[in-house]
């Protein structure tokens, strides 16, 4: 939300879910490998660990999003929590 002076404040998508504005983009043959973009080519990749139980790591980066999918396997993967934005 924006008060009449056009700043932000409360409580907003923006500041609730740090990956709103990623849609996903591809998935690897394997199913191992997710990727998500946003407008500017920010990314992220999800890399699926194992189904049961669920786990899940992730890498992200700016721009070249096409390029890093495409070596999706040889990238670092994080836990979300470990990833900078």
């Amino acid at each position: 939300m924006k008060d009449r002076l056009g700043r932000k404040y409360g409580v907003s998508v923006d500041n609730l879910d740090p990956v709103a504005e990623y849609m996903f983009s591809d998935s690897d043959p394997t199913g191992e490998y997710y990727g998500f973009v946003d407008k500017s080519e920010n990314w992220y990749i999800m890399k699926l660990i194992s189904t049961v139980p669920m786990s899940a790591r992730f890498a992200n980066g700016k721009g070249n999003y096409a390029a890093n999918f495409a070596v999706c396997g040889d990238l670092t993967y994080y836990y979300f929590f470990e990833l900078t934005w």
